[in-house]
């Protein structure tokens, strides 16, 4: 049974991380379970997690199925069943409360079994953990996502290997839904933000109590939560990537499919030299952009380097203070509009997004800017992650 979701409510479940990398506004644990196309670690801020001690409890969000205009789901018996799987633990868990940008209530729970259960075994486990963890949200109002994932394996950093099965439930679809995850290397590539501030010198924001006809629109159609939901599921992919490079790509054509837009690009920032090197570009000029090397301190860059944990929103792009025609032009052309944010870590920084032209709008708005800002915050978890890979395969 499907129907609209809940005002607020995201369309599109995401699905269970496999990491949990550090982050300044949650506590990290080790989350994990990737999505049907392969994921990558992804926490939105106001989540929490941690690593849960073995055990036949998994204390999890999640409740009935619930519809606008429909009952909710009855809630499980509560008289005790047969467990399928004897020796499963709770390997970790997390949950993301409501906020203003993403009224998503999120649960995860990763459970580890012996190896040899068979599919049948994995879902009836599933299945019952689902009832325990919709009984503990029995009370919350509509807007709930259950992500809930069984490995065959435990890790301590990246799984060895995808989940043997996962369960994702909306409470405003009804049913939950199985998955069972191919092998990265066999997943199709998904096109793939977020606690910070947001500046818009060229233009006032508009107040949040009366906000733009477009952004009302989308807030009524479910549009942006849907744009929310489907970013949040597609950043789990960055997990099963290994280089820089290949994240951005993936953030860029994450990016370009969320948010529409004239050309896109993501910079990695070269701190020997100072600039930022794009290795990622698409929309127009994506060739021609592609590898160029851009000061970090020169127009728009610049100032959203001064910036840092912000997006800095932009239009009448040419009659602003800090434009430079020689960094912030498309192949000559002013963009009537754009959009900046660095990519960062506890202090270091570590890359760049740009966007330039909105189409469709006057230019970037407010929900723009929660999607961008989230993918952003997981793009930097990301590069801070290959990071440290990175030198620790240098190490002796």
């Amino acid at each position: 049974v499907s129907g609209a979701p809940p005002a607020g409510a995201p369309e599109t479940a995401p699905a269970p991380s496999t990491k949990a990398p550090p982050e300044p506004a949650s506590t990290g644990s080790r989350a994990a379970a990737e999505p049907a196309a392969a994921g990558a670690a992804a926490e939105p801020s106001g989540t929490t997690s941690s690593t849960a001690a073995p055990g036949p409890e998994a204390a999890a969000p999640g409740e009935a199925a619930r519809t606008p205009g429909t009952a909710a789901a009855p809630q499980a018996s509560t008289a005790p069943k047969e467990e399928p799987i004897a020796g499963w633990r709770l390997l970790s868990e997390r949950q993301r409360d409501p906020t203003e940008d993403n009224p998503l209530r999120y649960r995860e729970r990763i459970f580890v079994v012996p190896p040899g259960a068979g599919d049948e075994q994995l879902e009836r486990f599933l299945r019952l953990r689902l009832e325990e963890v919709q009984q503990t949200l029995a009370e919350a109002p509509p807007g709930k996502f259950v992500n809930l994932a069984v490995f065959d394996h435990a890790w301590e950093e990246k799984p060895q290997r995808p989940p043997l099965l996962i369960l994702q439930w909306k409470d405003w679809r009804g049913a939950p839904v199985l998955q069972k995850p191919v092998p990265p290397q066999q997943a199709p590539q998904q096109a793939p933000a977020a606690t910070s501030s947001s500046s818009r010198p060229a233009a006032p924001t508009p107040s949040p109590k009366t906000p733009p006809p477009a952004r009302t629109a989308r807030r009524e159609t479910g549009e942006q939560e849907n744009r929310l939901a489907v970013a949040f599921e597609a950043c789990q992919d960055l997990l099963f990537l290994q280089t820089p490079a290949e994240g951005m790509a993936f953030v860029v054509r994450l990016l370009s499919e969320l948010v529409p837009a004239r050309a896109f690009a993501a910079g990695l920032y070269d701190i020997n030299d100072d600039v930022f090197r794009v290795v990622a570009a698409r929309g127009e000029a994506a060739e021609a952009r592609q590898g160029r090397a851009i000061p970090a301190h020169a127009g728009f860059f610049g100032l959203a380097v001064s910036m840092p944990g912000a997006v800095l929103r932009l239009d009448d792009v040419a009659h602003h203070e800090r434009f430079s025609a020689e960094v912030d032009t498309l192949e000559g052309q002013v963009p009537a509009s754009a959009l900046y944010t660095v990519l960062e870590q506890q202090g270091a920084l570590l890359g760049i997004l740009q966007i330039l032209d909105r189409q469709g709008l006057p230019g970037f708005d407010e929900d723009d800017e929660a999607v961008v800002r989230y993918v952003a915050e997981q793009a930097s978890r990301f590069l801070a992650q290959a990071r440290i890979r990175a030198s620790r395969r240098r190490a002796p």
